[in-house]
């Protein structure tokens, strides 16, 4: 199947899940906070805001499974699976502090073409992106948003 080449730009804006419907935690929240964001919604990462909706990292599954890992295991068992890089940085996890735990996002600005959006995702091999302006969130863009826009626009 072959489509023809997109002749207008699409932007991120035009694609992305804005702010309004993003779930998100705040910097100063504690591990359990984020615990419970994973009861009540199926997503692999989270963004950690600060009060002033300035994005400060990103929250994911992974710190949450060490962390759990660590509460329910005994040591050596923790030790064995875990990472020597993981064990060194433990206290991390311990404390439960959100703000020590995310790691730094990977953003683009809302102004973007979406296939400059696709290519950092690839070469990144990440799923999604934070859409942000002056280092504020306004939005999430993933491969899903753009997949499904690229299909709308081939199919009109």
């Amino acid at each position: 199947m072959s489509y023809p080449p997109m002749t207008d730009a699409i932007l991120v804006r035009d694609v992305m899940t804005e702010i309004k419907d993003i779930v998100y935690v705040r910097e100063d929240d504690h591990i359990e906070d984020l615990f419970k964001h994973y009861k009540l919604h199926y997503y692999h990462s989270f963004p950690v805001l600060s009060e002033d909706g300035h994005i400060k990292g990103v929250v994911n599954e992974d710190i949450v499974l060490i962390r759990l890992l660590y509460d329910f295991l005994p040591p050596k068992e923790f030790s064995s699976i875990i990472s020597r890089a993981e064990v060194k940085n433990i206290e991390r996890y311990i404390s439960g502090d959100l703000s020590k735990l995310c790691s730094q996002p990977i953003t683009i600005h809302p102004e973007a073409r979406i296939e400059e959006a696709a290519a950092t995702m690839i070469r990144n091999n990440i799923d999604r992106m934070m859409v942000t302006e002056e280092d504020k969130l306004v939005g999430v863009i993933s491969k899903r948003d753009i997949i499904r826009r690229l299909i709308k626009t081939a199919e009109q």
